[in-house]
């Protein structure tokens, strides 16, 4: 039986540091996803990648663009034993495109946002994958 990967990732608040003027974050209760693509695929090709990452998470830190979608997404320090994790997350969350306003009215254009993503093994015969999961962290 092919061991398989969930990567769940959860919407968080956000700041960026070293920025010359400061942003407010954007906060998962004020934003709506307009667009996520399909959840990636990936099986491990090694036998300890899985028993590795187990468990493990880390954020995703981009920057709301104008169009709503999540530019200059940069993944933050982890311990993954497999990088390929980090590569597929990535490229799934530069992917999300947010409402252009807030629920209250407010522009998202510029708005930092976290994305933490979870990896978690699970048995079956599919792939792995990376899955939004709405969080109030």
């Amino acid at each position: 039986m092919k061991r398989v990967w969930m990567a769940t990732a959860a919407i968080a608040a956000a700041g960026l540091a070293g920025s010359a003027v400061a942003t407010e974050p954007a906060y998962f209760g004020d934003i709506r996803i307009l667009h996520q693509p399909a959840p990636s695929g990936y099986q491990p090709e090694g036998t300890t990648f899985d028993l590795e990452d187990d468990g493990k998470s880390f954020d995703i830190a981009c920057t709301i663009a104008a169009n709503g979608r999540l530019s200059a997404c940069e993944a933050g320090e982890n311990e993954l034993y497999d990088e390929k994790f980090i590569d597929i997350a990535l490229a799934n969350v530069s992917q999300w495109i947010v409402a252009p306003q807030t629920v209250g009215g407010q522009s998202t254009a510029g708005r930092p946002l976290i994305v933490t993503v979870r990896f978690n093994r699970s048995d079956g015969n599919e792939t792995a994958d990376v899955v939004a999961v709405a969080s109030t962290r």
